[in-house]
């Protein structure tokens, strides 16, 4: 299990990379995609703590620190890739939910790793449905303030429909403008509200996108609170408000 976790994760962070030269034009050969050697190492080293929680691994703290634009987010999502294929190889009867918890400080910062994140989501969501993985959708979800994502979907459909949120003014639901996955633009005529299930759909354009029918990405507080997104990005005022809000 924990070498297919790892084989799995590898893969799903090739297939994200590969895409996204394609989609910007850089893509060269399949062999010049490679994990830098400090990335590698940060993996393998992280590895036992996820394979065997009861290991003294668990008791450390790992930090990787490494400049501006060398690698880090990269490394840290193989991790969070093997995280998810692991739960799901190991506990089939199980294996939906949170599985990743991501916290950042500021939100410009989030949604920036958010849509890096994507990505490789939806590489594992490919791989899924492709190798039979158990368990159901792998997502992910923003999980953010008020100002950049309203909270409720009615409120995101009256956004969508040109109303504005006279509480948070700023507050959008229509947050991306490009598919994570094909790189199509997306615009607000690909979003859609769902007020009954409490889902907001986005499509992307492109009819040989394998996310035409909808992306597993969660903006909106009340349907990650209903779904349970596999992977979530998140603001620390979001977890400061959990002791005061009840609901």
């Amino acid at each position: 299990d924990v070498f297919r976790a790892f084989s799995l994760a590898n893969k799903a962070m090739f297939m994200q990379r590969k895409k996204m030269l394609q989609n910007t034009g850089k893509f060269t050969a399949d062999d010049k995609i490679t994990w830098f050697p400090f990335q590698l190492a940060f993996f393998v080293q992280e590895v036992i703590s996820f394979a065997q929680p009861t290991a003294t691994e668990r008791n450390k703290v790992d930090l990787l620190w490494f400049p501006t634009g060398g690698g880090k987010t990269e490394a840290y999502l193989g991790i969070a890739a093997f995280a998810i294929f692991l739960r799901r190889l190991r506990n089939e009867e199980n294996s939906n939910g949170v599985t990743v918890l991501m916290r950042y400080t500021l939100r410009l910062l989030s949604f920036q790793q958010f849509e890096r994140a994507s990505a490789l989501i939806c590489a594992c969501e490919i791989i899924r449905k492709a190798q039979h993985i158990p368990g159901g959708e792998i997502s992910i979800g923003l999980w953010a303030g008020l100002s950049l994502t309203p909270n409720k979907i009615e409120k995101a459909d009256k956004i969508l429909r040109g109303e504005k949120d006279e509480d948070a003014p700023s507050s959008n639901p229509a947050q991306f403008e490009k598919c994570p996955w094909c790189g199509e633009h997306i615009s607000k005529s690909d979003y859609s509200c769902d007020l009954k299930n409490k889902r907001m759909t986005i499509r992307c354009g492109n009819p040989s996108c394998e996310f035409s029918a909808g992306l597993p990405v969660y903006l909106i507080d009340e349907e990650i609170y209903k779904y349970t997104p596999t992977f979530i990005v998140s603001t620390v005022d979001k977890f400061a408000q959990i002791a005061l809000n009840s609901d």
